[in-house]
């Protein structure tokens, strides 16, 4: 994305995007879209989905355990990452 840093210091929402050359990065999204599919089929436009669907979905892939998290899942790999920066 040509303009990513304009449009993150505009709207204040960071953007990732995986380039092309970030080969190391493919994994991970391929993962995740293999994972979605299971909501919704390949191809089919996120824009058919109220938000409250979107925000069920994501909580579910969220709550599933992954290998990389040692069979933690994000949700409590999250979890116990912000308790470790909390100051005391």
């Amino acid at each position: 994305m040509a303009r990513q840093a304009e449009s993150t210091q505009k709207t204040g929402v960071a953007i990732c995007c995986f380039g092309s050359r970030n080969l190391w990065q493919r994994g991970g999204k391929d993962n995740i879209s293999s994972l979605m599919r299971q909501y919704r089929p390949k191809g089919m436009e996120l824009s058919v989905y109220s938000q409250e669907e979107l925000d069920f979905i994501a909580l579910q892939l969220n709550m599933c355990p992954r290998m990389r998290f040692e069979v933690e899942c994000p949700v409590e790999v999250k979890s116990e990452v912000m308790q470790d920066a909390m100051p005391m």
